[in-house]
């Protein structure tokens, strides 16, 4: 391969590397300014604090509401707007909930509820 056949090669269209050069095409004038990289792990970790931010402003409704109940034995009934679920306190200080979030993600709005109703009914005490 001749050196004007490998310079028309590179020539092509190269492959997107950020988000905007897959939305907008690349722009060939503009030397000074580069495509910034697309980060997934920036934008998971972006997704993550907002999940968590709802989850947390989701329980103190229920734990302000009145919405968790005090059965026995470290086991709790929490009214979430989809059902009501048991929240229950392991034998290693560890609680769990039966309800579908928990089950996929190990961790839930119930179980964060159950935490901040134990909190502050420690403070009090």
């Amino acid at each position: 391969m001749s050196n004007s056949e490998h310079h028309k090669e590179s020539d092509q269209h190269p492959i997107p590397t950020s988000v905007q050069d897959s939305n907008q095409g690349q722009n060939k004038n503009s030397s000074q300014s580069k495509p910034i990289p697309y980060n997934q792990r920036q934008h998971r970790n972006r997704v993550r604090i907002i999940s968590a931010d709802i989850m947390l402003e989701k329980a103190r409704k229920l734990a302000q509401s009145g919405r968790v109940e005090f059965l026995d034995n470290g086991v709790y009934n929490v009214i979430g707007d989809h059902g009501t679920y048991i929240v229950a306190l392991d034998h290693t200080s560890k609680l769990s909930c039966n309800c579908p979030g928990f089950m996929q993600k190990g961790k839930c709005s119930h179980t964060t509820a159950v935490m901040l109703v134990t909190k502050n009914r420690h403070r009090r005490h």
